[in-house]
């Protein structure tokens, strides 16, 4: 048997701490405001009334609503991607685009052991006015987006909004 290389324990746990850390700090930058708060709370939209309300942002769409379901059968509530001109203030929000999950990949999320990677596929965007739901990576989402940002006048930068 080998005798303990403390230097060779030693790094391998600096190692996997620092990473943790660098792990940790990323989805705290991810999850946070302009304010540098957390974000607790985002816009939904009920596909149904063409309303948005605020949720919990760690709910899956599609969520349940007072609406009740789509024509579809699928829960009406999805996440809105608000965004403001040049500020938050609500003259100045849009939805910019709507983001849900399909079955498959919520199904893949409820798993004892998830499927991270089948979930974030299973990830389908749209615009509000065309309910066409797209993958977030390809050609018409980009499209989507590149609508949204020419909303704002004279080059005025569109920023996300939270509730």
């Amino acid at each position: 048997m080998e005798d303990f290389d403390f230097a060779k324990f030693f790094k391998i746990t600096l190692s996997v701490a620092l990473l943790a850390g660098a792990g940790f700090v990323v989805f705290k930058w991810m999850h946070r405001n302009d304010d540098d708060k957390p974000v607790e709370h985002m816009w939904f939209y009920d596909l149904n009334t063409k309303k948005r309300f605020i949720a919990l942002a760690t709910e899956v769409p599609p969520i349940k609503t007072e609406s009740g379901e789509t024509a579809d059968g699928e829960s009406a509530g999805v996440r809105a991607r608000v965004y403001g001109c040049g500020g938050c203030d609500e003259s100045k929000q849009f939805v910019a685009f709507l983001e849900k999950y399909t079955p498959e990949a919520i199904e893949a999320m409820s798993d004892d052991n998830p499927d991270h990677i089948k979930a974030m596929q299973g990830l389908v965007v749209a615009h509000p006015d065309r309910l066409e739901w797209v993958n977030p990576n390809g050609g018409e989402a980009r499209q989507i987006k590149v609508d949204a940002a020419a909303r704002c006048p004279d080059g005025v930068r569109a920023k996300p909004c939270y509730p």
